[in-house]
Parts: structure tokens; sequence; C-alpha cells
């Protein structure tokens, strides 16, 4: 199944199978769209999303297919980064020297740029040395530096 939703963040489509949450994926450039009854496992991450959006909720308990498939070093990095906690940073030359590897923090800026679920794979979390990095293109900047500081400000 397809939903979309709307949140603080613009309108998401998540994609599940009735139980488990397969994707989840920002909709910016989507025209505004009414809420509309969801089915029950993006109805729960819609009121989780809410919840941590103001600041009430650090970790989302949502049933999720498992981890995304990707390459062994996608699925390396988005292990890594479901490990980052609420509030904290980590680079991608971070990453990629955990990896064995310093030099592939652009490989693991791609990785993040795969993951098909963000706020379960916190990918807002993996910044650059000098600035913020990217966040699913242009529109996804101002959506990461509003995460980064609802956590920054609700430790």
């Amino acid at each position: 199944m397809e939903e979309v939703i709307v949140t603080a963040y613009g309108p998401l489509r998540i994609t599940h199978d009735g139980k488990r949450i397969n994707s989840i994926e920002f909709l910016w450039k989507a025209a505004p769209c009414e809420e509309k009854k969801t089915a029950p496992p993006a109805a729960r991450f819609g009121k989780q999303l809410d919840e941590y959006s103001k600041g009430k909720r650090k970790d989302f308990d949502v049933d999720f297919l498992p981890l995304p498939k990707g390459t062994e070093f996608q699925e390396k990095v988005w292990k890594i980064t479901s490990k980052i906690p609420y509030g904290k940073t980590i680079t991608y030359k971070n990453i990629a020297e955990k990896l064995g590897n310093p030099k592939l923090a652009r490989a693991v800026g791609n990785a993040m740029k795969a993951n098909r679920l963000p706020f379960i794979i916190p990918c807002h979390r993996v910044v650059a040395e000098n600035g913020l990095g990217g966040y699913a293109g242009k529109e996804g900047m101002s959506t990461k530096r509003k995460l980064l500081l609802l956590e920054k400000s609700a430790r």
C-alpha cells in the first residue's frame, strides 16, 4: 500500500504491507494535500512523528520491513547510522573511518541518499566536517536544519 501523510516536514509518502513500513519518502514538491484516514502503519508513524516534532518522543517504535536492501557497503552505513543517538551527530568521514577507509566519506553520503527510511535510519544526524552536508537535495536542507535544531533543543 502507498499513502501520503501530512507532517510538520511536509507530505510524506509511506509504503507498507498493511503491517510494516517499507519506505518513507519526502514529497517536498507535491501540491498541498489533505490528511486522509490511513492504515495502521502510516497512522502510527504519523502520530509518532508528530510527537517527535513536538519534542515528546526521541525514538520511533514502528514496525518496518527489514533494513533496506542495498549494497554491502550501504547496509553497513545504514546499520551505523541507525545507532546514532537522538541529539548527536556524526560526520560522513567518521562513518567512513569506522568502515576502515576515511576516503569513503563521499560514498557514505551516497548511501545516505539511498536511505529509504528517514527518521528510522536518522540520516539527518550525519553531517559534513565543515557544515551540514546534504539532505535529499536542496529542498531537504531546511528540513535537516529543523530536525537537528529540534533534537538539540529537546535534549
